[in-house]
């Protein structure tokens, strides 16, 4: 576990006071820490990323250990090729909210605003992919009771699109993300020919009624231990990060 500059320093006072040093009236100096960093290499300061603590709870050797035993099992009892493991995430955004913006403007400026939609609608957007085709299946939850047209203007193929009140994944709706993803991908999949699909345990997610339409189709399902996304998910880290 990582510790403070001050922690540290604490910690090296609390040390000296039980044996004899060379510290000038037993207080080390910042010097002492600059000397010790120098000889120290592998040390080096750096800003942390807020983590909720029921995330740093969450994720331990023991549950990674634990999420790592149920893919083994099934690649052993499958041989999945990289184009059949697909990793499903959602993410939900304020629509065009986007706060910042780099424009050019006279050297100096110091406010300098862009103007903003007024509108505060969310929208969830789910993607599953893997990592040998590129492809990328989007089924957007818009916020609503109905489709608008502005939301089909500019329709592209491969898509699917959905409302409901509040931009929510439901069973009901993460049932017909998976008749999309079937239609899409698997064809006249059949058991002999299983895709895996690695999702998060939301419980929207694993309803009966979409264990049984999962089996049906062929598919493999693993879901991520709770508060273990940020790491063990592929898609938060890599993908929707930066977005």
């Amino acid at each position: 576990m990582s510790i403070t500059l001050q922690q540290f320093k604490w910690k090296v006072a609390k040390v000296i006071q039980t044996r004899p040093t060379l510290f000038l009236n037993e207080v080390h100096r910042d010097s002492w820490w600059y000397l010790f960093k120098h000889k120290h290499l592998e040390l080096s300061i750096c800003l942390t990323k807020g983590l909720e603590i029921n995330r740093a709870q969450g994720f331990t050797t023991n549950s990674c250990n634990l999420f790592y035993q149920n893919p083994t099992s099934l690649y052993t009892q499958h041989y999945y090729s990289p184009n059949h493991i697909w990793n499903f995430d959602e993410i939900e955004i304020q629509v065009g909210r986007q706060s910042r913006a780099r424009v050019l403007t006279k050297k100096g400026s110091h406010q300098v605003y862009n103007t903003i939609p007024k509108s505060k609608e969310w929208l969830t957007i789910n993607c599953a992919m893997n990592a040998i085709e590129g492809l990328i299946l989007r089924f957007y939850i818009f916020q609503g009771e109905r489709i608008k047209d502005d939301c089909i203007k500019h329709y592209k193929f491969g898509i699917c699109m959905a409302v409901q009140t509040k931009a929510w994944m439901t069973s009901f709706l993460f049932k017909e993300f998976l008749s999309f993803f079937k239609r899409s991908i698997l064809g006249g999949s059949s058991p002999s020919n299983h895709h895996l699909l690695i999702l998060n345990g939301h419980g929207s997610h694993v309803s009966l009624q979409a264990i049984k339409q999962i089996q049906q189709f062929g598919l493999d399902m693993i879901t991520l231990l709770s508060h273990t996304s940020h790491v063990l998910q592929p898609l938060d880290v890599s993908c929707f990060r930066p977005l």
